[in-house]
């Protein structure tokens, strides 16, 4: 009797068992369906779901500076980073050196050894000089129309390289250094000549709509930030000098080549997919340059995790796979929307990224969306950080024209600036005259609450604390007191 109960219990829930896997197979078909028509819907809004068409290419009347680009990368050899770091050194909160003013500065070099110096001006003349036949050439390259690099897409297995983002940001802090270095030999000029280049650079190598390539432009703005803020502490500038950067920092543009990016990535993003339910454990082989395996392969080679993989893949395919995929496009597609509706709103903070609770099941979105949260917020906090640049700037110029700071940010413009710029959250930038040579310039932290511009004691960024702040320069005393600590610490 108990077998028979055994064998009645088994073969139901064999028949349940068989009901929901066929239930999901059917529920997983009509998303399918539902899918199609996502996809013809997509079209029919002007969104392109395929890589090709979102792939940049110069217009034959244009010039194209990409391969110059390329060849001129290709003479610029990496520099020391921990050398590039001692560029912003804080003496408090919201205060930082002047770092092209210091006769000498200690710091660790990590070559062969740890050891501490203090000609850090001969360091980094070692790094800069022969370099900047490099440098000059780079900048040419800024004087074309549009800078597009080539770059076929292997679409089979989606292997994009950009072997070109890691030299583009060490051409950059090779111009941070050179740009020091110019300013504290009173050549202004050259200096000048750096900030301008590296600028337009970043301005104009701004078609490549791809995530990785936005952020190593926005870690090349931040970077250059160090060298701008540094150059408007030098005395020596004229006012058509400080219109021309001025306005070659306005022209960057980096919200909407973030947009662009998002558009590339959930082109991406579906083309993986479509390889995904093609091709059970394609998901796992991602990264690995490798076709990916059958299952028989994947159970020859003895790898149980390549069995397992192949198992969930195919188990995913059946019953999630197209839900997960309509999830992903439309996960893109609210927040694609979002950004362009806060670009065109003037408060870039109201685009919120939606909520990242990715259900359990969809394997393929979970593994692809969790990177992407705080891109835009990425893309904020270099476009506010740019705009901080044009103000402070502005700033300085009504400062050499009238021998103060303005006692408001209201007298800025229509001499110096069209508008105050907005903050992210679409008010102007923050602005407070201290005293007729000091200020405090300040932008709402990624909380969005102003928090007043009062710089705290965890600054370890330049311009970012509670809110984004503007430093101001150290005095000398602070300068001395920093000195002393570094030096105690060499003995």
């Amino acid at each position: 009797m108990n077998k028979r109960n055994t064998k009645y219990l088994l073969v139901g829930m064999a028949c349940a068992a068989l009901l929901a896997v066929a239930w999901l197979f059917a529920a997983n078909m009509r998303a399918k369906g539902m899918m199609e028509e996502a996809r013809k819907r997509y079209a029919a809004m002007g969104e392109e779901l395929g890589i090709g068409p979102l792939v940049p290419k110069a217009d034959l009347l244009q010039a194209n500076g990409g391969q110059q680009m390329l060849d001129a990368l290709s003479r610029i050899r990496s520099v020391d980073r921990d050398l590039v770091s001692l560029s912003m050194y804080y003496s408090g909160p919201g205060r930082a050196f002047v770092f092209s003013q210091l006769t000498n500065w200690p710091g660790e070099l990590r070559r062969v050894k740890r050891e501490w110096v203090t000609n850090v001006w001969d360091e980094i003349s070692f790094m800069v000089e022969p370099r900047r036949d490099a440098l000059r050439r780079l900048w040419d390259v800024a004087t074309n129309d549009v800078i597009i690099v080539d770059l076929p897409i292997e679409e089979k297995h989606i292997n994009v390289l950009l072997r070109h983002l890691a030299p583009l940001k060490d051409a950059v802090r090779t111009a941070q250094l050179a740009a020091f270095l110019d300013l504290h030999e009173d050549r202004q000029d050259e200096a000048l000549h750096h900030l301008l280049g590296a600028t337009r650079l970043i301005a104009k190598y701004d078609s490549e709509p791809f995530l990785i390539t936005q952020l190593v432009r926005y870690g090349c703005a931040e970077i250059l930030s160090k060298a701008i803020w540094d150059a408007l502490q030098y005395p020596g500038w004229s006012d058509q000098q400080l219109k021309e950067l001025q306005d070659t920092v306005g022209s960057v543009d980096m919200v909407e080549p973030m947009i662009a990016a998002m558009r590339m990535e959930r082109a991406l993003g579906h083309k993986v997919w479509q390889l995904s339910i093609a091709q059970p454990g394609y998901l796992n082989q991602l990264g690995g340059g490798g076709a990916p395996k059958t299952l028989i392969g994947a159970i020859g080679s003895g790898d149980i995790d390549d069995v397992a993989d192949m198992i969930k893949g195919t188990a995913w395919g059946v019953t999630d796979g197209y839900h997960d995929g309509r999830f992903h496009l439309d996960w893109f597609q609210s927040n694609v929307v979002a950004m362009e509706m806060a670009v065109a709103s003037g408060a870039l903070q109201s685009a919120k990224f939606a909520p990242g609770s990715v259900p359990r099941r969809y394997y393929f979105s979970g593994m692809m969306l969790p990177a992407l949260s705080r891109a835009w917020e990425k893309a904020i906090a270099a476009e506010i950080r740019k705009r901080m640049i044009v103000m402070a700037i502005a700033i300085k110029r009504h400062q050499l024209k009238h021998g103060r700071i303005p006692k408001d940010a209201s007298e800025l413009v229509s001499e110096f600036l069209p508008a105050p710029p907005a903050d992210s959250d679409g008010d102007p930038l923050r602005y407070v005259a201290v005293s007729e040579t000091e200020f405090r310039l300040w932008a709402v932290g990624r909380d969005g609450i102003d928090g007043g511009g009062v710089p705290v004691a965890t600054n370890k960024s330049p311009m970012f604390d509670q809110d984004m702040i503007w430093p101001q320069p150290a005095t000398a005393e602070e300068v001395a007191r920093k000195r002393a600590e570094l030096e105690s610490m060499m003995k």
